[in-house]
């Protein structure tokens, strides 16, 4: 999946962690374009999750999601 740190209700993280107790082995990109991007990153790294900040490229976002795919899903990513 693929979503932005900061929505309205709820993060993220949150709706990557919900959509982990139904199916587990989902990996989630997490993208922010806040100047906070570490803060940001933090919260968005978990197990199975990556982060990009935006403005990203196709290129970047194609190289996150293949990095995202072929990692073991039990480790976070930067």
């Amino acid at each position: 999946m693929i979503t932005d740190v900061v929505m309205p209700g709820f993060s993220g993280p949150v709706l990557a962690d919900r959509r982990a107790t139904v199916r587990p082995e989902t990996r989630a990109l997490c993208t922010s374009g806040y100047v906070d991007g570490e803060a940001l990153q933090d919260e968005a790294l978990n197990p199975g999750r990556t982060f990009l900040e935006k403005p990203f490229t196709r290129d970047d976002l194609v190289r996150k999601v293949g990095e995202l795919l072929d990692s073991p899903i039990d480790a976070p990513r930067g």
